[in-house]
């Protein structure tokens, strides 16, 4: 082995806190090889489209790429001819109205998927649960049980393309017996966590066999019509890194600064632990902790090694300093470096320090690779697998919520002059009243104010729900010289010095309407739950005797849009649609980014009008 240079190497940061997926396998779908004796059911496709209010409907067009079980007479599960024990897959799934599938984890664990879109309330039955278990021999009415529902219903239309994420880890066995039980350590449905650290005690309900060390992936077919495409996957050993005896720990307490040399300071204590943790110190700043021990690995080469912490880091593997100092606080990412390790034991030594008083304490320090999964070296409570603070939430019970905050948009800009809002059906959206402009819709829960809180509050709230819709930060209103004219990416400066919010109000009918005055014009802006709360209607009137007759208003920007059968708009890659409004004129035309939806705001008795709806 080829020994490390003392020196400082490059180090990434990584604003994800889930495993990314940069050398995962991908499921080929050019044809069905990689699957064990398809039933007819199954297809290999290059497109497909499902009509949102239709039963079981779809239509497909030839080529690769995506996976479709039609469902029907003589339907059967479909299962890969390799066989995975630890795994973290994520894949794009769309569902038929009222369909019903799942995706079992070594053929005996199953994440449902379901047509689950817009159910107040969701069970074990619905999109994103773990499957119930089953017992025959039980009362009816008892039969099911241990079955655990998504922790909100984050599921798409039908019709629409939606993403899940899995990280599984299978049960272990000795001798023939098992000694730990299969676990689930996340699932996420369009980007938001549904579960984490599930504990499984056996094989859900619709098992194909009896609990092992290794299965093959399956997919359910046989309930009705569902897609597939974009599988990936990481499939592990069933070997885990950790510390190979218990850790030393060396507690300082002092001022410290970008750099910390152990004989410059003299400790206050040390001792033993089992694992990392920050809570030897006795206090919340101005310490520092040296951790010592040694990992054993079965195989030599380059692994990774993983820190989340608010303070500095340093990292010495084998006597070679990989980290010399590196500051971080939790929220702007986390420090990955790769490291060579030797076969058999590898000295480790982290050192741990904060003098930042704005930042509560955590550290955590993750290893992964040569088919290990990444495990963490630290106790729970140091550093959480999805560590935040706890919410200060804002939730609409009885009534809308407007809440003025800074949010992001799509470009990750903050914007100081949001105004979100919160129907108690949990439809929610935020418009910047400074830009006049949309930046997203989302469904769930309302907002998290905990940013607005911690610190000097300048960080964006964060939705607490799911799945969030993010828009470019155009203005709603342009006047383009001709329908063929292109949209403005911003407010010109004297736009934006003419456009004002004049107020804000919420009305007898829990409609909240924001008055706008723009070079000279009024405007009203309103948003409303639509169709049993399934969709947002989004209006805007233009009121006055001076209206342009070259005004027009933006629904959407996209790489492409289609005009479906009903007369409303796919956007996007099946991402979500418009829905225009009776009485709505649109015009679907090209733009520089692929495909613009625009509505003339004609007027007639000094009133031009235009509405439509979110369905995603």
């Amino acid at each position: 082995m080829k020994p490390l240079k003392k020196c400082v190497i490059s180090v990434s940061i990584v604003l994800s806190s889930m495993q990314t997926f940069s050398q995962s396998n991908t499921i080929s779908l050019a044809d069905l090889s990689v699957f064990k004796n398809p039933a007819s059911n199954w297809q290999i496709l290059g497109d497909v489209s499902m009509d949102w209010n239709k039963p079981q409907d779809f239509s497909a067009k030839p080529g690769t790429g995506i996976l479709l079980s039609k469902a029907g007479a003589n339907a059967a599960d479909l299962y890969t001819n390799f066989e995975h024990s630890d795994i973290d897959i994520e894949f794009e799934f769309m569902m038929a109205r009222n369909s019903n599938s799942g995706v079992y984890l070594m053929g005996n664990y199953e994440i449902q998927l379901y047509d689950s879109w817009g159910k107040p309330f969701v069970t074990s039955q619905d999109c994103g649960a773990i499957y119930e278990r089953w017992d025959d021999t039980k009362p009816e009415g008892q039969k099911g049980y241990l079955g655990l529902p998504p922790r909100e219903n984050a599921c798409k239309a039908p019709g629409l393309w939606q993403k899940m994420k899995i990280s599984f880890d299978a049960p272990r066995f000795s001798n023939g017996k098992k000694i730990a039980n299969a676990r689930i350590n996340y699932v996420y449905l369009n980007d938001v966590l549904l579960h984490e650290n599930v504990e499984l005690s056996g094989p859900t309900r619709g098992a194909s066999g009896e609990e092992k060390s290794s299965g093959p992936l399956r997919i359910q077919g046989d309930h009705g019509v569902v897609a597939f495409r974009n599988i990936r996957y990481n499939s592990y050993s069933s070997e885990t890194l950790s510390w190979s005896e218990p850790v030393k720990y060396t507690y300082y307490e002092q001022s410290f600064g970008d750099k910390f040399n152990v004989w410059d300071f003299k400790p206050k204590r040390s001792g033993t632990i089992p694992l990392i943790t920050y809570e030897v110190s006795d206090l919340a700043d101005k310490f520092a902790v040296v951790y010592e021990g040694k990992i054993n690995v079965q195989k030599a080469g380059e692994y990774e090694m993983e820190f989340a912490q608010s303070g500095h880091v340093q990292l010495v593997v084998n006597n070679d300093t990989i980290i010399k100092s590196k500051f971080i606080v939790i929220w702007d990412g986390r420090i990955k470096v790769p490291v060579t390790l030797k076969k058999g034991e590898n000295s480790i030594k982290i050192s741990y320090w904060k003098n930042t008083s704005w930042a509560k304490s955590t550290f955590g320090a993750y290893i992964t690779g040569q088919g290990v999964k990444k495990s963490p070296l630290h106790e729970l409570n140091s550093q959480p697998p999805f560590p935040k603070s706890p919410a200060i939430a804002v939730v609409p019970n009885k009534s809308v919520i407007v809440q003025r905050t800074f949010m992001d948009d799509v470009f990750n800009k903050i914007h100081p002059h949001s105004a979100s809002i919160g129907f108690p059906a949990g439809l929610n959206a935020t418009i910047d009243t400074e830009l006049f402009t949309i930046l997203q819709i989302w469904k769930g829960g309302f907002l998290d104010m905990v940013n607005a809180w911690e610190g000097r509050g300048g960080q964006p709230v964060q939705p607490l729900g799911g799945p969030v819709l993010k828009f470019a930060p155009v203005p709603s209103v342009a006047l383009l010289p001709s329908s063929n004219s292109p949209w403005p990416d911003s407010l010109s400066p004297d736009d934006k010095k003419n456009t004002i919010l004049k107020s804000y109000y919420i009305d007898e009918q829990s409609v909240p309407h924001f008055n706008y005055q723009k070079s000279g014009v009024d405007y009203e802006e309103t948003f409303s739950p639509d169709d049993n709360n399934k969709l947002l209607t989004r209006s805007i009137k233009a009121k006055g005797n001076n209206i342009p007759s070259n005004m027009y208003f933006i629904a959407a920007q996209a790489s492409k849009i289609e005009q479906l059968k009903d007369g409303s708009y796919m956007v996007g890659d099946k991402q979500y649609i418009i829905k225009p409004k009776p009485g709505t004129k649109m015009i679907l035309r090209d733009s520089k980014i692929g495909k613009e939806l625009i509505m003339p705001l004609a007027a007639t008795n000094g009133l031009a009008q235009a509405a439509y709806s979110y369905l995603w």
